[in-house]
């Protein structure tokens, strides 16, 4: 299992929104990145990026 945490925050006088994919069980950062806006296809960006580095250990399922 995981899940998003993201938060809007200032970097370099522009504001940005951070956002990461956590494992639930260790916490481990396993996706992250800054974007211009929260939306839909930036957390489905992460959340592939995260399915491409970490598949081999689990398997996260998108389910939109």
């Amino acid at each position: 299992m995981v899940h998003l945490d993201g938060h809007t925050s200032i970097h370099d006088g522009k504001k940005v929104y951070v956002c990461v994919v956590l494992d639930d069980s260790s916490r481990r950062i396993l996706a992250g990145g800054e974007f211009d806006a929260e939306t839909t296809d930036n957390a489905l960006q992460l959340l592939k990026e995260a399915m491409n580095k970490f598949g081999c250990l689990a398997s996260i399922e998108l389910r939109c």
